[in-house]
C-alpha cells in the first residue's frame, strides 16, 4: 500500500514549459521527516493511491487554506505502513502564476507553520529533531516565492529567517543555495527568474 508520484515540469501561465522542474527526490531515507522538510511529491495532483488510503487518513483538512496537500502526505507517511514510490520521468506539470504569489504569502506562511507544528505534535519522536530544518526549508521556499513575485524586501527577510533556523541547508541543498545567492544578487536574479516564468511569446 502506498503512493506513486513522478517528477514534474514547471509551466508558465500560457502552458509553455520552463527550465525549472521538480525531481521528487526526498532529502532523507525516512519519508516522514523528509516530507516535513520538503514536499517531494510536489503538488496535490501528483500522487496516485488507492481510495481506502484517503479514507484511512480522513482526506484533506478543510480548515487549511494552504499546505493542505503537505498535511495529507504527512498523515499518510505517519501511518508507517505505506511507501512512496518515485517515477523519475516528468509525468506531471505544475503551473506557476507569479502575479498571484505575493497576495498568498502571508497565508502560506501561517499555514506552513501550522502544518509543521501539527505534524510534530502527532509524531514527536521522529519529527522534533528535524523541526528547525523543516522551518528553514519553509522560509527558503517562501523567500523564493517572494523573489519570483517581485517582493525583494520580503524575500530578504524570509531568507534571513531560513538561515537563522538552519543555515546548513544552504551547504547541502543546491536549490537552497541558488535561492540564497539569487536573493543576495537581486535584482538581476529576480529578472532572470521572472523571465523563466513569463509567457514564451512575450517580448
Amino acid at each position: 500500500m502506498g503512493v506513486v508520484y513522478s517528477a514534474s515540469e514547471i509551466i508558465r501561465e500560457d502552458g509553455s514549459v520552463t527550465a525549472v522542474s521538480l525531481d521528487g527526490k526526498p532529502i532523507y531515507d525516512d519519508v516522514l521527516p523528509a516530507l516535513l522538510c520538503k514536499n517531494f511529491v510536489g503538488h496535490g495532483s501528483n500522487g496516485v493511491f488507492r481510495r481506502h488510503l484517503w479514507e484511512d487518513v480522513g482526506g484533506f483538512d478543510e480548515e487549511l487554506r494552504s499546505f493542505e496537500d503537505v498535511d495529507f502526505w504527512l498523515r499518510i507517511a505517519a501511518l508507517r505502513t505505506t511507501y512512496f514510490f518515485r517515477e523519475p520521468r516528468k509525468l506531471c506539470q505544475y503551473r506557476v502564476r507569479p502575479q498571484a504569489l505575493s497576495t498568498h504569502l502571508p497565508q502560506m506562511q501561517h499555514y506552513g507553520e501550522r502544518v509543521i507544528l501539527k505534524a510534530v505534535r502527532q509524531s514527536p519522536a521522529p519529527l522534533a529533531p528535524v523541526m528547525p530544518t523543516a522551518q528553514a526549508y519553509l522560509y527558503r521556499y517562501l523567500a523564493r516565492l517572494a523573489l519570483t513575485s517581485g517582493d525583494l524586501p520580503l524575500a530578504k527577510i524570509l531568507i534571513d529567517q531560513s538561515w537563522d533556523y538552519n543555515c546548513r541547508i544552504f551547504y547541502r541543498d543546491i536549490r537552497s543555495l541558488f535561492t540564497l545567492v539569487a536573493i543576495k544578487l537581486a535584482p538581476l536574479s529576480r529578472l532572470g527568474i521572472q523571465h523563466q516564468l513569463k509567457p514564451a511569446t512575450s517580448k
